[in-house]
């Protein structure tokens, strides 16, 4: 427990469940406020990009909403702080893309347009990408926290019969790495405890507020509910452990069912469609006596992206979708 509390574990801690320090002041826009924001765990490039867009964006955006973000994600990061490191990326990426556009452009002119198209495709998935990755992380911690809830139901409940405590089934719940995201939930909630000595139903309530999912959310909700209206949290945690194990065999189900449309789904989009535009684009080029480089290029298109991305696509629905659940 030594290590914990030392100040190299409180570092480590904060660092794992994602808590930041942030700056109290928010209504300060000064250059006062983004010199707090320069802290020592930013690497050189968030520091680089924090001092070039930092200002702009404090002065000019509302950060409030992918703070909270942020935090559900478990990115130790401020809005301010991601931003400007999106910003600083894409400037880098601009740059750089831009450059390898136009010698591809100057080396074939005829495929200019199609570089410069390809191109600003490439900036606006960039910036897509950049900007929804918070929302991404959260939503992926989210699908695995409610993966893993029915198992540990019964591990939290086995030890609320033996008159465990809250806080020490959460501390206890926190140093078991089998389950995964959500061991680092409780573990965020006992440090919350533990290092900063707030009560239990504080802590669980700023748990409650910043998890991504909506079944540990009201579970923990359910936990502060039963305390504080004296009610037995035994019984509490029984019927939460029966209620979830029936949704497990109801998700078990629908994820059974939902596998076998997407493989029918695959066989259809993924093989049969390119196959037969393939032998389309063929015949077509057979029978036509000048035959338009176009059809060459546009089955060099199919073999070399349309079917991959398909097939990337398909397969990263299947993992999603298996991921829902984990026995």
């Amino acid at each position: 427990m030594a290590g914990i509390f030392s100040k190299d574990g409180i570092a480590k801690g904060l660092r794992k469940t994602g808590n930041i320090v942030k700056n109290v002041d928010e209504k300060k826009q000064d250059k006062k406020r983004l010199k707090m924001l320069r802290v020592e765990r930013l690497g050189m490039f968030d520091r680089i990009s924090l001092e070039i867009f930092g200002e702009m964006i404090i002065k000019y955006s509302d950060t409030s909403r992918i703070d909270v973000t942020l935090q559900k994600a478990k990115i130790p990061l401020t809005g301010v702080e991601y931003l400007s490191r999106v910003f600083l990326g894409a400037t880098i990426f601009i740059i750089v893309s831009g450059i390898f556009a136009n010698i591809f452009a100057l080396r074939l002119p005829h495929y200019a347009f199609l570089a410069f198209a390809i191109w600003f495709m490439a900036i606006v998935v960039y910036f897509t990408m950049m900007i929804e990755l918070p929302n991404s992380t959260a939503g992926s911690r989210r699908k695995k926290i409610d993966a893993v809830l029915p198992i540990a139901m019964g591990y939290i409940a086995t030890m609320a019969s033996a008159d465990v405590s809250v806080d020490s089934i959460l501390y206890e719940l926190s140093k078991s790495e089998e389950y995964g995201e959500l061991a680092r939930e409780a573990k965020g909630i006992s440090i919350t405890t533990k290092l900063f000595g707030k009560d239990i139903v504080t802590a669980i309530k700023e748990g409650a507020s910043l998890t991504p999912s909506i079944k540990l959310s009201e579970f923990l909700q359910g936990i502060i509910t039963t305390v504080t209206s004296g009610g037995d949290l035994k019984e509490y945690f029984k019927q939460k452990a029966l209620q979830y194990e029936t949704e497990l065999s109801t998700i078990v189900k629908r994820n059974s069912e939902s596998l076998s449309v997407m493989a029918e789904s695959f066989i259809i989009v993924g093989v049969t469609f390119p196959l037969i535009l393939m032998i389309i684009i063929g015949v077509v080029a057979s029978l036509t006596p000048d035959p338009s480089p176009v059809l060459s290029l546009v089955l060099y298109l199919i073999v070399l992206l349309i079917i991959p991305v398909i097939a990337v696509m398909f397969a990263l629905i299947l993992s999603s979708t298996i991921n829902e659940v984990k026995l």
